[in-house]
């Protein structure tokens, strides 16, 4: 989406759209049903964990020349280059060793299972799981961990838990020995998370799916001191 300008009403309808990519699997869990959410970019590819296949891993790109006498192409096309079977995740790409491939490590969070694991892929040696981080504050209930991101630093990453009594919570982790630092609560079910380029905020979204349909709102967190400093309300569920 073109996002440059203002940014009211309905961005679908005001021709902003600059592509589409809907993950579309025949060996899918659930065959050519698209589940997507949690898109991120990296290094000019974007990243999708897909419910039902996996995490896709898509790049923008220019259209071929259109031919005298050819459909229209869109404005730009998606590229899908690979898939792999995991969740919502964030990506770090390891130092190697001289003469060695990069290892590429993904957290990957699991809602149903209170765990955040650490994958490990090295060309040529493929994907091991390196370390199960179990999260959450009571080991009777499941508290759902939902979006995960990590800052531009690299050091910390940080974990929204969207089940609570009946608050959800963001926590910080400090990456490599993925030691929890610190949390703070937010509102109902806490799901997506972004840090900003400084660092220093994260903006979370909480989300309202039952009872009556009123307004949701975004967290601003001063990820420092682990302060919410905003509730902003946006729209209805």
């Amino acid at each position: 989406m073109d996002i440059s300008g203002e940014l009211k009403g309905n961005l679908g309808r005001q021709g902003r759209e600059i592509a589409r990519f809907m993950a579309f699997d025949p060996d899918a869990y659930v065959a050519n049903a698209p589940f997507s959410w949690g898109p991120q970019l990296f290094k000019g590819h974007i990243f999708i964990a897909e419910h039902n296949s996996g995490l896709w891993s898509i790049k923008l790109q220019e259209p071929p020349p259109v031919l005298t006498g050819t459909p229209q192409q869109p404005l730009r096309r998606i590229l899908a280059v690979g898939l792999w079977a995991v969740a919502a995740c964030v990506l770090l790409v390891g130092t190697p060793a001289a003469g060695q491939e990069p290892s590429y490590f993904v957290y990957v969070a699991s809602e149903s299972a209170d765990e955040v694991s650490l994958l490990r892929f090295t060309p040529g040696d493929g994907l091991h799981v390196d370390k199960v981080i179990s999260v959450g504050f009571f080991p009777a209930e499941m508290e759902g961990p939902h979006g995960i991101n990590m800052d531009p630093s690299g050091e910390y990453w940080y974990l929204t838990l969207g089940h609570g009594f009946p608050f959800g919570k963001l926590l910080k982790y400090r990456t490599g020995v993925d030691t929890l630092v610190s949390w703070v609560d937010l509102g109902l079910f806490p799901a997506t998370a972004v840090v900003s380029p400084s660092s220093r905020f994260a903006f979370v979204v909480n989300s309202n799916f039952y009872g009556e349909h009123v307004p949701s709102t975004v967290s601003v967190v001063d990820v420092e001191s682990m302060v919410e400093l905003d509730r902003l309300q946006t729209c209805t569920m």
